[in-house]
């Protein structure tokens, strides 16, 4: 169910890919079933599938490896016409220039998707050099920087 949740595709197991699944089975064993594998490469059973679920690192797993991370946040960026990284969810905050902009955003009922940033230590040091705001949340309309809470609540 995670993994359909992410529109992560799933392929059936080719003969091929049966003999691999059963070579990897018997050098190392596993278990919990299912198993995940991405690219040929060995994720781990349903108790991994879970944690990187509830992480918000599941998704990820289907990206592309080749995608710099210049590239990744741009893709972020524009994710959505109104983008918000912040800390914490939108039902959620966890801070307060975070909670603050939630409460602006749900009063004037904008639209908006959201980024969490302290699931990505990566995203969360590169977004600030990247977009040259030192703070979150950052709001970004139609992949443009318009600034944190201090722009928004002018």
């Amino acid at each position: 169910e995670s993994l359909l949740q992410v529109s992560v595709a799933q392929n059936s197991l080719t003969k091929w890919w049966e003999e691999q699944l059963l070579e990897h089975l018997a050098k190392k064993g596993a278990s919990n079933y299912p198993l995940l594998f991405v690219n040929g490469d060995f994720i781990g059973g349903i108790d991994k599938i879970k944690r990187l679920d509830e992480q918000g690192q599941l998704a990820r797993l289907g990206e592309p490896k080749c995608v710099d991370l210049i590239q990744r946040l741009q893709q972020l960026i524009v994710k959505a016409p109104i983008m918000v990284f912040m800390k914490g969810s939108p039902d959620a905050p966890r801070c307060g220039f975070s909670r603050t902009l939630m409460e602006i955003f749900k009063k004037h009922k904008v639209t908006f998707g959201s980024f969490d940033i302290l699931t990505d230590e990566e995203v969360r040091q590169s977004l600030k050099q990247y977009s040259n705001w030192p703070t979150y949340p950052q709001v970004y309309v139609k992949g443009t920087l318009i600034g944190g809470l201090d722009i928004i609540k002018v």
